[in-house]
């Protein structure tokens, strides 16, 4: 059937980011990247960033590694439409 189910509830419409990585490859769907906006994945042993827009629906893939050290990414809710410069926080 046309549309039906795949694995993980997946149809065969929904759009996925592919990554091919060292030995590894790995999906994920568009739907859950847009809503979650950032994701923290580990692919291949490397720590990756998972980024995607809801906008433009893109996604893409960063290593999230500086310096030896693996940082870790999240979503800023800012309230308001405008940020003001003293406003601005580094984490």
């Amino acid at each position: 059937m046309v549309g039906e189910p795949t694995a993980e509830g997946l149809s065969i419409y929904d759009l996925l980011l592919g990554l091919a990585f060292g030995d590894a490859r790995v999906a994920f769907a568009m739907k859950d990247l847009v809503e979650d906006r950032v994701r923290n994945e580990v692919v291949d042993g490397t720590p990756l960033l998972i980024a995607a827009s809801a906008g433009t629906y893109t996604g893409a893939a960063y290593q999230r590694t500086l310096d030896g050290d693996t940082l870790t990414f999240a979503v800023a809710l800012h309230v308001g439409s405008r940020q003001r410069r003293g406003d601005r926080r580094r984490t």
